[in-house]
Order: C-alpha cells, then sequence, then structure tokens
C-alpha cells in the first residue's frame, strides 16, 4: 500500500532590522466627498472598499505593483508599474497570474487590508504582515478577503499575485538576454516577491503601516 502525505508548510520571517527611511509620497489632493480614505501611492491615488466583515476595516483591492508581465516583460524581472491620472478604483480584485483556471498575464496586483483608524493615525504606524500564498507555484492566487481579521485587530495586511508555473520559474540560456542586468533566467516569481516588498517599504505608511516592522508567511510555497 503506498502511503501518500501532504505536507503543508507554514513559514514566518521576521523583518531585518535594518531601518528604512520612508518619506510620506506626494499626490495631487483627494478628492474631499469620498467616505473612504484616498489614499496615495507612487503612482497615483487609490480608492477603496469597506470591509465586509468589520465596519472599520478598508480593503484596497487590485493595486498594481509592476507592470503586465506580458509582451517584452514576459521573460523579464518585474518593471515599474504605470502610473495614472486621478483615482484609481481599487473595489475589485485583480486578475490572477495564468494557470489552469485561466488568468492573464497583467497580474502582478496586490491587495491591502487596514482601517480608517488606522490610515487616520498613520504617525504610529501598525505593524505589517505580507502573505504569499500556496499552491506548489502552480496556482493560486491573493484573492480573498481573509486580511481583514488582522486589520480589526490593528495589523495592516498585504497580499500579493506572483507568477507561477513556466512563466514564473522556467530557466534556459537563451531566455538570458531578456535580463541583460543579470544575464540570468528564470525565478520570476520570486523576482516579482521581491519587488512586491520593496513596493511595500516605499508605499506602505500612506496606508498606516510600518516599513520597519514587516512579517512574511506563506503556507505550502
Amino acid at each position: 500500500m503506498l502511503l501518500y502525505i501532504n505536507l503543508f508548510i507554514f513559514t514566518i520571517i521576521f523583518s531585518t532590522k535594518q531601518v528604512f527611511s520612508a518619506s510620506r509620497l506626494k499626490c495631487d489632493s483627494a478628492p474631499s466627498n469620498s467616505n473612504l480614505p484616498v489614499v496615495c501611492t507612487e503612482t497615483g491615488l487609490v480608492s477603496g472598499i469597506n470591509g465586509g466583515h468589520f465596519q472599520d476595516v478598508v480593503t484596497y483591492r487590485g493595486i498594481p505593483y509592476a507592470d503586465t508581465t506580458a509582451g517584452d516583460n514576459r521573460w523579464r524581472e518585474p518593471q515599474p508599474a504605470k502610473k495614472w491620472n486621478g483615482v484609481k478604483d481599487c473595489s475589485k480584485f485583480g486578475s490572477q497570474c495564468p494557470q489552469g483556471g485561466g488568468g492573464s498575464e497583467d497580474c502582478l496586483f496586490l491587495n491591502i487590508f487596514t482601517s480608517k483608524s488606522i490610515i487616520k493615525n498613520s504617525s504610529n504606524p501598525k505593524p505589517v504582515y505580507l502573505y504569499i500564498y500556496g499552491g506548489g507555484y502552480t496556482f493560486g492566487s491573493a484573492n480573498g478577503d481573509y486580511g481583514e481579521y488582522f486589520a480589526n485587530k490593528g495589523i495592516v495586511v498585504v497580499t500579493i499575485n506572483h507568477r507561477i508555473g513556466a512563466l514564473g520559474f522556467m530557466a534556459h540560456r537563451a531566455l538570458r538576454k531578456e535580463n541583460k542586468a543579470t544575464n540570468s533566467s528564470g525565478n520570476y516569481g520570486l523576482l516579482d516577491q521581491i519587488y512586491a516588498l520593496k513596493w511595500i517599504q516605499r508605499n506602505i505608511l500612506e496606508f498606516g503601516g510600518d516599513p520597519n516592522c514587516v512579517t512574511i508567511g506563506g503556507q505550502s510555497s
């Protein structure tokens, strides 16, 4: 008889002692008629949606932290997201990365779960928890509302999409020319995760999160 054992690995990596000097971002004035906090990011203003479980929680869904991975960007490290004018509606989750159940190559989005009171008191930033979904690097996405429970307890939660499968991890010497700076290929999904972490360092203070207190957690992959 063959026994099949499923191993679920949950890892938490605490942030380093390095202190990041985070400065407030500058955007055009936010509209005053919004009943939800409009937040400034490095690429423009974003508006969110009220949490479905807690009155004070606000969720910002589908914020692009990098450009599309389609076309010339397919076998490249993540590229900077394009800026936009006005306020971007971030009430809906972004597309999942390509996998068996569909998806889009324009998928490098993140979601932020915070609260009105956390944003209002951003001079006293709260701990940040970055959750990276499981799926053996072959399936899954960041589209879920589980971060609301942490946000209601004073923790800013970020969930991210990253490339998976062949588009996330295939390596071949013929692809090295796509990344001239490193002359390497593969591990695009891991590069996405690192890129998202850098985005958090530059932007999370605007959502009331502390860039010097970031914890990374994940399940399976």
